[in-house]
């Protein structure tokens, strides 16, 4: 609330954050938000976040501080989130001294303009970079006054959005990035076709490297965008057709690179390597031999399957229904209790059930009686009697 109110007063607010985290930690990305999205693009006010970049001897952004008005600094373990005022312990000192501010301030500008080809402030999938190089807004992802963002968005209308112009390494304010005459949007389709990376197509005049000029070979003759003129110290977005540059000077009428790359370009040779004649390799020959004899093997077995005659087993065993020996001298072990064991009786041929006197006898013990000291016809006559069960266990003695 006090940033805002110091905002709303006409304060400038300026916020670098620490980026190692955002992907992780929400209250990065929200307060972002909230100073570019809210606060700058909303409402109006002057305030800007963003992440900080880094390099090659710096990783994480860990100073905790605040410079106000280039005459006094904030220094401190605070960090500038909701966890350092509710849960922490904190300290910190404001220094009113112009030497200290300058230092601080001289670190503060280095931070800030720094510029990395991995850090995305507004979380939008294209690096802060690209969008600074293509003129896009780092810092929100929003069309302000509208549902739209601005990786959607088709400035240069050849058919591919922000975002994919950078994930292929296209230039969204050119149609034709590579000069070939085949529109960035067209370019997946082409790659394609010649099983070659959209991304070497995007940015390559020949991307299947045969010697015909990719447009020859998509149907077109002429280049949608005539060639711009070159005027010695002329600058303009990178069109080599090496497809490497971004960004072009005019010397001496000749076009020189002057920018990296937004997109690392990836190994020329395409993510399929195919000859005009495949078989041209001395491997591939041999490859195509081994696959040929496999398939002659194959059918080999096969037929022999099919031509072999069936074969009948010599023994049938089947349950206890009965066995076939076909050689009777054939010494075979016959089980004990089956219809081979002569001396056991086969008890489907019973016609009455054996009485040992215990099978259906009635169990008194459930209650906890004593078999031996009573029956069931006691147990049911004292009951016939008018007796409890609880009355009969105390009788007769209930077991415990």
């Amino acid at each position: 609330e006090a940033l805002h109110d110091a905002a709303t007063r006409g304060v400038q607010i300026r916020l670098i954050l620490n980026g190692f985290y955002a992907e992780w930690d929400e209250e990065i990305r929200d307060t972002i938000h909230l100073f570019n999205t809210d606060w700058n693009g909303t409402q109006g006010l002057d305030t800007t976040a963003r992440l900080m970049s880094t390099s090659d001897n710096i990783t994480k952004l860990h100073n905790k501080g605040a410079i106000v008005d280039g005459s006094s600094v904030l220094i401190g373990s605070m960090n500038w989130g909701s966890s350092a005022a509710l849960r922490n312990r904190e300290m910190g000192i404001l220094i009113h001294d112009q030497g200290v501010t300058a230092e601080f301030s001289t670190t503060f500008e280095e931070d800030w303009n720094r510029v990395d080809t991995e850090t995305d402030s507004d979380g939008d999938l294209m690096t802060d970079y690209c969008e600074d190089l293509y003129g896009l807004n780092r810092h929100s992802a929003a069309i302000i006054g509208t549902a739209l963002s601005e990786q959607s968005m088709d400035p240069d209308l050849d058919g591919l959005d922000n975002l994919n112009e950078f994930l292929l390494g296209g230039d969204p304010l050119v149609a034709d990035t590579d000069g070939d005459c085949i529109f960035d949007g067209n370019e997946r389709d082409f790659a394609q076709s010649v099983l070659r990376s959209p991304n070497i197509a995007m940015l390559s005049g020949d991307a299947d490297e045969n010697g015909v000029p990719d447009g020859e070979q998509w149907g077109c003759d002429e280049p949608d965008e005539p060639e711009l003129p070159c005027i010695d110290g002329e600058t303009r977005p990178g069109n080599e057709s090496e497809g490497v540059c971004n960004n072009c000077v005019c010397m001496g009428e000749e076009w020189v690179c002057t920018e990296m790359a937004c997109t690392p370009v990836d190994d020329d040779s395409g993510f399929i390597n195919i000859r005009e004649d495949a078989m041209t390799r001395p491997g591939a020959r041999v490859l195509f031999g081994l696959i040929v004899l496999s398939i002659l093997s194959l059918a080999v077995s096969a037929w022999f399957s099919f031509r072999r005659p069936a074969s009948s087993t010599e023994e049938i065993l089947v349950d206890d229904s009965g066995y076939r020996f076909d050689d009777a001298k054939n010494e075979m072990a016959i089980l004990k209790g089956t219809s081979f064991d002569k001396s056991s009786i086969d008890s489907r041929s019973l016609t009455k059930g054996k009485d040992d006197g215990e099978h259906g006898r009635i169990v008194l013990d459930g209650f906890g009686f004593d078999r031996s000291k009573t029956s069931r016809d006691e147990i049911q006559w004292r009951l016939d009697s008018g007796q409890t069960m609880d009355e009969i266990k105390a009788d007769l003695g209930e077991e415990e």
